[in-house]
């Protein structure tokens, strides 16, 4: 009885298991990559939200601290030099007794003035005095408040959202990059089923991997 003979060995196309470990160790770098891109663009996001909340924290803060601790005593100041000027003017006016207690009134009013001006650094300070009308101007001195935090007027939550948009855009694309990579392993894995057409796929897979390298590479410096 005659031995069967062997079936010959199938020859693994050249290069096949370069192309399998090179398209496999991209597809993880590429892979990796977008993660800590997309990571960053999370924790870029967070902190856009965070500057929104200490930016709008602080605005209202010095509404609060103007309008309402500043203002009161800034008018009061100006409803007390206003009083006592229409007294005195009366005062020059009335006769006798009359006249007299006006101008005591008057007096007092310009004294109260003066104690209410020494806690207001609206009151005291003459860039904030609106001499048309005797009252301050609450909005410049609200501008000069806010300016005394530069760090909170440096916050710019926009830009910083927009910052977290381009990395998840950029986290995205990367992984885009992973299908040309996916593909040259296929033809790497193909090129073992069909031998006829190892060396095909063996180049096209290796032309696909410089795609996605390329691709990704790309990404990295335009995005």
């Amino acid at each position: 009885m005659a031995e069967p003979v062997p079936s010959p060995a199938r020859e693994e196309p050249a290069g096949t298991g370069i192309l399998l470990a090179l398209a496999a160790a991209l597809a993880a770098g590429i892979g990796g990559w977008s993660s800590i891109v997309a990571d960053r663009g999370s924790d870029t996001w967070h902190a856009a939200v965070r500057q929104h909340v200490k930016q709008a924290a602080g605005a209202v803060e010095d509404i609060r601290f103007v309008y309402q601790e500043e203002g009161p005593t800034a008018l009061q100041v100006a409803d007390a030099r206003l009083l006592a000027e229409e007294l005195g003017r009366a005062a020059d006016r009335a006769p006798g007794v009359a006249g007299e207690l006006l101008r005591l009134e008057s007096r007092a009013r310009a004294r109260a003035a003066r104690v209410l001006e020494a806690g207001s650094e609206i009151a005291t300070d003459p860039r904030y005095a609106v001499p048309e009308t005797g009252g301050f101007d609450l909005v410049r001195r609200l501008n000069d408040n806010r300016r005394e935090l530069p760090d909170l007027l440096a916050l710019d939550p926009d830009a910083t959202q927009d910052e977290g948009s381009r990395l998840s855009v950029e986290a995205t694309l990367l992984l885009v990059c992973i299908v040309p990579v996916a593909a040259a392993f296929l033809f790497g894995a193909l090129a073992y089923g069909f031998p006829w057409a190892g060396r095909p796929l063996v180049a096209a897979g290796f032309v696909f991997v410089a795609v996605g390298f390329a691709a990704a590479v790309m990404v990295g410096v335009v995005v």
